[in-house]
């Protein structure tokens, strides 16, 4: 933990001295002394290498942690706070680099020289600290980072195991062997075992029958766990519990015995004061500090910044992503890029329970994570103690602020405290009016759903600034003044009042994340979101990789061809004649991913006859607007993993032209077609959600054979008034879990709510959900 501290600051000093470089008249003292201060932290920082290994036992070497800790701080603050004093100048132009290097001259010299004088006493606070290799002993763990490396990566060998159907081979009488003893009989003690060479298939085999459904349902609870050549006893135990509670039917609160409800619940809300102050509970925390322990440094940050969500709180992958870039909590990784190795961090902490997956998307990745409440208790006290974060719920006043990060979680007014200027992330979850004053140094401000109506003016100064999220708020306008944030990663003014952006966001070179949408809650309406209008002058931004949803106006759609760098897109406003413009933009886009179209109006036709060749590495795919008909180019979408067609009233069917994508996972249509009758004839091999929605002549639904869809989970039926049975068929989607039918005639839901007296029961008794709204 304090290792990473210095670490990330370490990280940062060749661009501070980069900085410096250029700025001539200001390195007289600082750089040297800034050079110097590195030295001794990385020196520092090869001494804690030591310490992280082992965790700090005695009080003497907690005290220690803590002191390097708090001059890591001091440095940082320093730093920041000249950087802050060159922006200043820099942002203001030639007129206010003229006035800075002749009226306000002695007040920069007294600037630079303060700023030397700090970096002076940090310096001796630091040789004043005793070596901690010559004041305290530190033994190595023997064993205990090979082991963990040795765990981790079975682990993530183990995960390519678990195949889909379509990619096994040759298995089928060896699967129908070994799932009949486990399903057949009555149930008892029994040990099976798989016999055979290295590498001849017997984990794959296993693993292939342990996530079948069907073995699954003869028991009420199961475990997958790998015991390696070396292995620890307990952390197999651990292991398996783990699983078993997890995968238990019947089992998320049991309250033991003597203990009513009431009292258990009570133990529950005040874990976190239990934990640190209540004897019999230490044993607990000390088990559940092991797991904190054991995280490398990286992701020691990672997994308390998932605290200062609320209790229960959703966290979406995307936005916690971006908030640990801002933070500078990702290591770089050679041939990796920043999201690649997020990625794995969040794969590493879910692995170990400390998140739980409540979401996931198409590809089978973790969508949104929960904290368990015991889990994040154990953070929020870590995160208190080591000064990283703390989180203000109305309980207490916070009259100092030590902490680098604040969550605000109470609705009371927060009134003034000191230490904000310490501030490095500022993070609310409710419906906050006003920020506190002296906050110059923030990273991270997320206002989230908090009560504005207009940016704090004090927002535009905070050029350390990579992370601002307005999403939900009534903002109506972003001010020109918002080019100062020169160092700004993430932009989110989704779901805001905000119609325009100002030219002056151009100047925002290090953009790379633009989210401008607004939803449209009633998904049978043409307009599914609004965009925003942006300035030409959006083009000059070459670090953007996602932007969504702007509006296209004047030559934009043919200035946006420029933006080749771009992996998400989303445009509205689109016209019939913008087609070889719009096809030629995105034809050159060729990292895109994500894509999404929108025509001005329900009459607009959408034209887009003259994309060639559309991006390659292409996964999701939004159309809305009216379709004269299919394009060519849809069967050459062989990575497309989404595809979400709206409003396109078709004449010709479009499943013909689409059931052979070989990657689809979820398909989605809305008003799509004009006919009476959908037949899925063949193809869609990994589909496995199907919405069908607002179709108003259609009156049958035909799946022709067995294998179609076979691995489709998901069925979505709504607002399909002419539609009085069933699909036709249904009973081959054997790995159906859910079939919903929203507004639809009261003949189709009849066929649901009579039962065995209906004559289309016995095609849906396999289904294990069945919702009629």
């Amino acid at each position: 933990m304090h290792k990473a501290v210095l670490e990330l600051l370490i990280r940062s000093i060749p661009l501070i001295l980069s900085i410096l470089s250029t700025e001539a008249s200001l390195l007289w003292k600082v750089s040297n002394a800034i050079e110097d201060v590195k030295n001794k932290l990385i020196i520092m920082q090869s001494v804690l290498i030591d310490a992280d290994k082992k965790g700090a036992g005695s009080e003497g070497e907690k005290a220690w942690l803590a002191t390097v800790t708090d001059i890591a701080y001091d440095v940082e603050d320093v730093i920041d706070k000249f950087i802050y004093q060159i922006s200043r100048e820099r942002i203001g132009g030639r007129s206010a680099r003229f006035l800075c290097h002749t009226i306000y001259f002695p007040k920069n010299l007294w600037e630079r020289h303060k700023t030397a004088s700090k970096l002076q006493i940090i310096k001796n606070k630091i040789q004043a600290i005793p070596d901690i290799k010559q004041g305290y002993v530190i033994d190595h763990i023997e064993g205990s980072s090979s082991n963990y490396n040795h765990r981790r990566n079975s682990r993530h060998a183990e995960s390519h195991l678990f195949l889909k159907e379509d990619e096994l081979v040759g298995i089928k009488e060896k699967r129908q062997l070994l799932m009949g003893p486990l399903m057949d009989g009555e149930p008892e003690r029994t040990v099976i075992s798989v016999v055979g060479m290295g590498g001849s298939g017997k984990t794959t085999l296993v693993a292939n029958i342990y996530n079948n459904n069907d073995v699954k349902r003869h028991f009420d609870c199961y475990a997958w766990i790998t015991v390696s050549q070396v292995y620890d006893t307990e952390h197999l135990l651990r292991s398996m519990i783990r699983e078993f509670d997890t995968s238990c039917k019947n089992s998320n609160q049991v309250y033991p015995e003597d203990l009513s409800s009431i009292e258990y619940r009570a133990l529950s809300e005040s874990l976190n004061w239990n934990l640190s102050n209540n004897p019999r509970l230490q044993g607990v925390n000390s088990i559940l500090s092991l797991s904190f322990k054991d995280l490398s440094h990286h992701l020691k940050h990672c997994f308390l910044y998932c605290s200062f969500f609320p209790e229960d709180y959703m966290i979406r992958r995307k936005r916690l992503m971006k908030l640990w870039f801002a933070e500078g909590f990702i290591e770089q990784v050679k041939g990796s890029t920043p999201e690649d190795v997020a990625e794995r961090y969040l794969e590493e902490l879910v692995f170990r329970n400390m998140l739980q997956v409540v979401r996931r998307n198409e590809f089978g990745r973790p969508k949104a994570f929960k904290m368990h409440d015991v889990m994040r208790d154990l953070a929020l006290l870590i995160s208190k103690s080591e000064n990283f974060g703390v989180v203000h719920n109305g309980g207490e006043e916070m009259a100092e602020c030590k902490a680098r990060r604040i969550s605000i979680h109470t609705n009371k007014e927060l009134g003034s405290f000191s230490g904000v200027s310490k501030l490095r992330s500022f993070l609310v979850f409710n419906k906050l009016k006003t920020l506190p004053s002296g906050i110059k140094m923030l990273r991270v401000l997320d206002l989230a759903g908090a009560e504005i109506d207009e940016l704090p003016n004090k927002v535009v100064n905070l050029f350390n600034l990579r992370y601002l999220n307005l999403k939900g708020t009534s903002v109506k306008e972003l001010p020109k003044s918002i080019s100062r944030l020169l160092n700004l990663q993430s932009l989110d003014i989704s779901d805001t009042r905000i119609k325009a952006l100002p030219r002056e966001i151009g100047k925002l070179k290090n953009l790379q994340y633009l989210i401008m949408h607004s939803h449209n809650r009633n998904s049978n309406d043409f307009r599914i979101v609004n965009g925003v209008q942006v300035p030409s002058k959006i083009c000059r931004l070459t670090n953007l990789q996602s932007v969504s949803v702007i509006e296209a106006r004047d030559d934009l759609i043919r200035q946006i061809r420029s933006m080749t760098q771009l992996t998400s897109l989303g445009i509205s406003n689109v016209k019939a004649a913008d087609e070889m413009d719009l096809c030629d933009s995105i034809q050159g886009m060729t990292r895109l991913r994500r894509l999404l179209i929108m025509v001005t109006n329900e009459e607009e036709t959408l034209r887009m006859d003259a994309l060639s060749s559309p991006p390659r590495n292409l996964l999701s795919l939004v159309l809305v607007g009216k379709l004269e008909k299919v394009p060519q180019w849809f069967s050459s979408l062989q990575n497309l993993t989404f595809l979400y067609l709206h409003w396109s009233r078709l004449k010709e069917d479009v499943l013909p032209q689409i059931a052979a994508l070989p990657n689809l996972v979820r398909l989605s249509i809305n008003n799509a077609y004009s006919g009476k009758q959908m037949v899925f004839h063949t193809g869609f091999p990994k589909l496995t959600s199907l919405t069908i929605r607002n179709f108003p002549e259609l009156n049958e639904i035909i799946i022709r054979r067995e294998s179609v869809m076979p691995k489709v989970q998901s069925l979505y039926i709504a607002y399909c008034m002419e539609l009085e049975t069933v699909p036709k068929g249904i009973e081959y989607l054997k790995n159906l879990q859910e079939l919903i039918l929203e507004s639809v005639s009261m003949q189709l839901k009849n066929c649901i709510y009579l039962g065995e007296g209906s004559v289309d029961f016995a095609k849906v008794q396999h289904i294990p959900k069945i919702h009629v709204k």
